[in-house]
């Protein structure tokens, strides 16, 4: 919060302080950071509803809550965008505990023909979602998330490793650098928008894993406040 209130000029949209009360509810001054409030709603939603039994049953009652609570809402005049994410993105959660149940079984289903329609299925619908052509939202997230499971599946390597067990630590972080490193490269400097995407990106991910490994997780305290870690 700190680093957001110092950068929040620089910032595409300057957090205003009038809105600190609605933290509570998952609007964090950060807002990229809207995902972990809404998994840990999701979390609960599932730990207390859900079961093996009524998984389908689930897939489909969440667009119903997440109507209701649009509705409500709206009836109150507040807008609160973690928790209707929330409900967004709970069935392709309680999804992947559906599909977990039989991973193994599933995963030699998926030969590499079936993987190049998955693939092409995610390229087509997000090209298509993107130009405003036709909503495929639920199809462009189905395809892509088996694209990424198969894919990290068959071909794991020691980069990927890395990034993954630094994951937590590059989504809660990337923000705070990439807007360190956009100051002086675009607002000062004026470089190349490409070429500054490009540093932006690549700063975004080695910063936060370098200041992690070196400072973050080798504090007790730092590690459970900012990664949420033992």
């Amino acid at each position: 919060m700190p680093f957001k209130l110092v950068l929040s000029s620089f910032a595409h949209q300057p957090y205003k302080l009038n809105t600190l009360p609605l933290i509570l509810f998952g609007e964090n001054p950060n807002g990229g950071l809207w995902f972990l409030y809404a998994l840990f709603l999701i979390q609960l939603f599932t730990a207390k509803f859900a079961n093996e039994k009524n998984l389908p049953l689930m897939i489909f009652l969440c667009p119903v809550i997440l109507a209701s609570l649009n509705a409500f809402t709206d009836l109150i005049g507040l807008d609160l965008y973690s928790i209707s994410r929330a409900f967004v993105n709970a069935p392709f959660f309680i999804l992947g505990l559906w599909f977990g149940k039989d991973f193994k079984n599933y995963m030699h289903i998926l030969n590499n023909r079936i993987y190049i329609y998955i693939y092409v299925s995610f390229v087509v619908s997000e090209v298509l979602t993107l130009a405003g052509v036709m909503q495929l939202n639920s199809l462009c997230a189905i395809t892509g998330i088996l694209s990424v499971l198969i894919f990290t599946s068959r071909y794991q390597n020691r980069l990927l490793c890395l990034a993954g067990e630094y994951s937590m630590d590059i989504y809660v972080m990337h923000g705070i650098f990439m807007v360190m490193l956009r100051i002086p490269l675009w607002s000062i400097l004026k470089i190349n928008y490409y070429v500054c995407s490009v540093i932006l990106f690549i700063g975004g991910v080695v910063l936060p894993v370098l200041v992690s490994h070196y400072i973050i997780r080798r504090s007790k305290l730092l590690k459970f406040l900012i990664l949420g870690m033992r």
